[in-house]
């Protein structure tokens, strides 16, 4: 119900007058319920779009904090969102602080620290030991391809050559159409077009329900059925996604 409400109220958190007392409410909010994660994001970039007033030594302290918190509970969904943030805002964070992401073989983690640190945004040394080992032909067939092909082609390790892909039949093909599974440019560059976007999506949504719930079926009801007996089972971090 919470993330429900505040996602009905965007354009109203973007544009509040208290913004400060705002933005350490949206982190409580956020360390009380997970699932706020990907809201306390969109709110705080297009704050920044509409109104360059985010306290961004507040949201680094924030992130540095919490990394080393999500990363023990391999919580790499919440991270990946963080990291995104910082890289949206360009705040410097500190290789210390983000060590205890160097251990951890996710490619999108990977990716998203390099970027940044690409970027200048990282203070002191990224150990890329684990992830380069994955930077040859057999690394584009592991689940680390996405570091592999991404991290070379997008010049995040400039030092590395792209061999290893253009020797790949595949990636090879993707990399002369010069494709990009990942683009930071896109995004929360419009508070209009973004809560435009997000309402046209709810709507969207929501018919798609009220078309479900009008299919008053046997197949729809054990369909559902089934659902809900893997839901009680089965809750994986929505952000794994990635």
């Amino acid at each position: 119900m919470e993330k429900f409400g505040l996602q009905h109220a965007r354009s109203a958190l973007v544009n509040v007058d208290d913004w400060s007392a705002l933005q350490f409410s949206l982190i409580n909010a956020y360390r009380r319920n997970p699932s706020l994660i990907s809201l306390l994001v969109e709110v705080c970039l297009l704050r920044q779009v509409a109104h360059s007033d985010v306290r961004v030594d507040i949201i680094t302290e924030f992130i540095e904090s919490r990394i080393p918190v999500l990363a023990r509970a391999n919580r790499t969904g919440e991270i990946i969102w963080l990291l995104f943030l910082a890289i949206r805002l360009e705040l410097t964070l500190s290789s210390e602080r983000l060590a205890v992401l160097f251990v951890i073989e996710n490619a999108f983690v990977a990716l998203l620290v390099v970027c940044l640190a690409s970027r200048g945004f990282v203070k002191g040394v990224v150990d890329r030991g684990l992830w380069d080992r994955s930077l040859n032909v057999e690394g584009l067939r592991s689940p680390m391809w996405l570091y592999a092909y991404e991290a070379v082609t997008q010049g995040f390790i400039p030092e590395v050559d792209d061999g290893f892909i253009v020797g790949d039949a595949y990636f090879k093909f993707l990399r002369t159409r010069r494709v990009q599974f990942l683009d930071l440019r896109k995004g929360y560059a419009s508070i209009s077009t973004t809560l435009r976007r997000l309402r046209e999506e709810n709507m969207r949504l929501m018919r798609l329900r009220e078309a479900i719930q009008d299919e008053d079926t046997e197949e729809f009801d054990d369909f559902f059925d089934f659902d809900e007996i893997e839901d009680e089972h089965d809750t994986p971090d929505e952000m794994n996604i990635y």
